[in-house]
């Protein structure tokens, strides 16, 4: 067959891919427009990519598949853009991961792993699931959301109403839902939203929404938002109504410290915020209540989340509750003063100072399948060099006796070769090590680790956190750490080097005020 033009060949491909859908993904081949397709490959991929970029939504699985079909893995790059960084629906995604392994190529685990939380929500979805599908990336969200809701029924309401606000591109399909569910608790559900919307779009949505019940002859009771019921979500009668208060975490700091954040409407109207400051040592450092609304959280929300040093989870207020109670018990034993701020919220929120259970990384990984694993161990310190530990580093004295001696032996006017200094330095790093990690900052440190652990293990980084809980056991198990445990090594080197340049600094601006001019 003579060779095709370029327009020739994307009109036998759009053809194609117009069979595909009207026969549907597992229906017959295009057998004809195959045959000049494979005729043509030089021109192929060309025209792929063109379908690919310019196709309807409702095409671009046709198009997907046609690729597989002709196992052209030279438009895999295109395809996983359209697919996973372009808002495409689920069956795109589905197929670009099967025209992947279809050309030898292996998916990206993160989008394998996205699909198989998909797929398994018609077993039961429930508000967790539905506060991490929020959280996920907007190429995501939407067609997971889809997903969640298609398998969700009327006893997820309170989740769903949590989840309106969010994100406002997927406010219209929760409302939506939420009227199909044609009752009176969801009547009131959308009367619970109006009554806190500060959003004109959503106000309208909202509106909408209503009137669709009325239509179904539900009831819709009339009045002025601060008049509407709000049982729902008041703290008031204890900490059952919690379950629909939205609660987050950030990650621990390099001294122990990490923000909490619950947010819940008053039972009067409006919403109340709960931000306090814990330290894995003293407690709750500081912690106040005061009036937000949902967009000013949500703002306050994307604006701690657009930190990259600080990891921010979205967590249950059951989970939330614990930390803080762990928090407090610290804050007791060593016999500081609780808070203002938290005491207001433990007192509607039903929480007392107790101490914390197991990490939450044991529930997703046994101390035995990583502890002795001396590999891991030896990876943990590449953690150090991602943005989430850039703030860990060691302190105290033997940091700064270290940062001294080594100030010495790069000044030192004796005649040492390169070598003695370097024993100098490994000398001075050992000592900062064995002396800074007691037992009190091993077990610190371990919990610190543990924390980590699961905060990254929730990310789906499950290599990082089964390094992270590697160094959190080995901490307490291996006697010499400069030798054998490289993030302890790796985290006091780290504060050397820091206590080191900050000497040097204080040096250089000592001699610029005596007028010392260095050659």
């Amino acid at each position: 067959m003579k060779t095709k033009t370029n327009l020739d060949v994307l009109k036998v491909t759009r053809r194609a891919v117009s069979k595909i859908r009207s026969f549907g993904i597992d229906g017959p081949r295009p057998i004809e427009e195959l045959d000049v397709l494979f005729e043509n490959e030089t021109e192929v991929d060309d025209a792929l990519c063109v379908a690919l970029r310019e196709a309807n939504p409702s095409d671009i699985a046709a198009v997907i598949h046609l690729v597989s079909l002709m196992k052209r893995s030279a438009v895999l790059d295109v395809v996983c853009e359209v697919a996973f960084t372009h808002v495409a629906g689920l069956e795109a995604k589905r197929e670009a991961v099967a025209a992947m392994r279809r050309c030898d190529v292996e998916p990206d685990p993160d989008d394998v792993e996205k699909l198989a939380i998909i797929d398994a929500l018609e077993t039961g979805p429930d508000s967790g699931t539905l506060a991490m599908l929020m959280e996920w990336p907007l190429a995501w969200r939407g067609p997971a959301l889809d997903g969640w809701l298609t398998a969700a029924g009327a006893d997820q309401l309170s989740a769903v109403e949590i989840a309106i606000g969010i994100d406002s591109d997927l406010d219209a399909r929760l409302l939506d839902w939420v009227a199909a569910q044609g009752s009176s608790e969801a009547a009131e559900v959308l009367q619970r939203s109006l009554a806190s919307s500060d959003d004109r779009d959503r106000i309208k949505q909202i509106k909408k929404a209503l009137h669709r019940l009325r239509s179904q002859g539900i009831e819709v009771k009339e009045g002025a938002p601060g008049e509407i019921a709000d049982a729902t979500f008041s703290m008031a009668i204890g900490a059952e109504s919690l379950e629909d208060a939205r609660a987050y975490v950030t990650s621990i700091d390099g001294r122990g410290a990490r923000l909490v954040c619950v947010v819940w409407r008053a039972p009067n109207g409006g919403s109340r915020l709960l931000q306090a400051v814990i330290d894995d040592t003293c407690g709750v450092k500081s912690a106040e209540v005061v009036k937000v609304t949902r967009k000013g959280f949500r703002e306050h929300v994307e604006q701690i989340r657009a930190n990259p040093t600080v990891m921010l989870s979205q967590i249950s207020v059951q989970h939330v509750g614990a930390i803080l109670a762990d928090a407090a018990q610290k804050t007791v034993s060593v016999g500081g003063d609780l808070p203002a701020g938290f005491c207001t919220w433990a007192e509607v929120a039903g929480v007392e100072p107790t101490e914390g259970g197991p990490a939450d990384i044991y529930g997703h990984l046994a101390a035995t399948e990583v502890s002795a694993d001396s590999a891991l161990i030896e990876a943990s310190m590449t953690l150090l060099r991602g943005t989430f530990f850039q703030s860990w580093a060691l302190e105290g004295a033997p940091i700064d006796s270290a940062a001294e001696e080594i100030h010495q032996a790069e000044s030192s006017v004796l005649m040492i070769s390169d070598e003695q200094r370097r024993d100098r330095m490994q000398d001075a790093i050992r000592a900062a090590v064995e002396e800074s990690f007691d037992e009190g900052t091993r077990e610190v440190y371990r919990r610190r680790l543990e924390v980590m652990a699961g905060m990254l293990w929730d990310r789906g980084q499950h290599e990082e956190a089964r390094q992270a809980l590697a160094a959190a056991i080995g901490l307490t198990e291996i006697r010499d750490l400069f030798r054998n445990h490289a993030f302890a090594r790796a985290v006091a080197h780290r504060g050397v080097w820091l206590a080191y340049q900050d000497k040097q600094r204080e040096l250089l601006a000592e001699q610029q005020r005596s007028g010392i001019v260095q050659p």
